[in-house]
């Protein structure tokens, strides 16, 4: 089963990605700050990191160049969201390879499709019982 940590110090964030991730088949952790997100990260080895860029206790920058410098996560796909950010830290952010950033309030249907594409996982959601199913490409 694919791991996705989310990280993000909104409670309705993460258990609003936690349910829409899990009904896909994956396995969803979650961190309530940086602190907690930088441990599970180095601990759990996800497959991808989604995170909101303001983070307390340890800063996201903090927690891209741990994940750059650790070998087991350096190739880990990271989703970065943050409600707004300035041009300077988006410059700043992008040395470290981040494969997507979204604007808060994110596109559910959009964050889904970077997920499964980066993932490769195909999605397909069953009309008739109305439940979401993913499988490896």
């Amino acid at each position: 089963m694919l791991k996705v940590l989310v990280i993000d110090e909104s409670e309705l964030i993460r258990s609003y990605l936690k349910k829409k991730l899990s009904t896909y088949g994956l396995e969803v952790i979650v961190a309530l700050n940086g602190f907690d997100g930088m441990i599970k990260m180095k601990n759990s080895l996800p497959d991808l990191i989604i995170m909101d860029y303001y983070l307390s206790r340890v800063s996201s920058l903090e927690i891209l160049k741990e994940k750059k410098a650790n070998p087991n996560t350096t190739n880990t796909p990271l989703i970065m969201a943050t409600s707004k950010i300035d041009k300077t830290k988006l410059l700043e952010i992008a040395r470290y390879n981040v494969s997507k950033f979204f604007a808060k309030p994110i596109k559910m249907d959009a964050l889904i499709e970077a997920v499964a594409s980066i993932l490769g996982m195909e999605l397909k959601i069953d009309s008739k019982i109305g439940r979401a199913s993913c499988r490896e490409r």
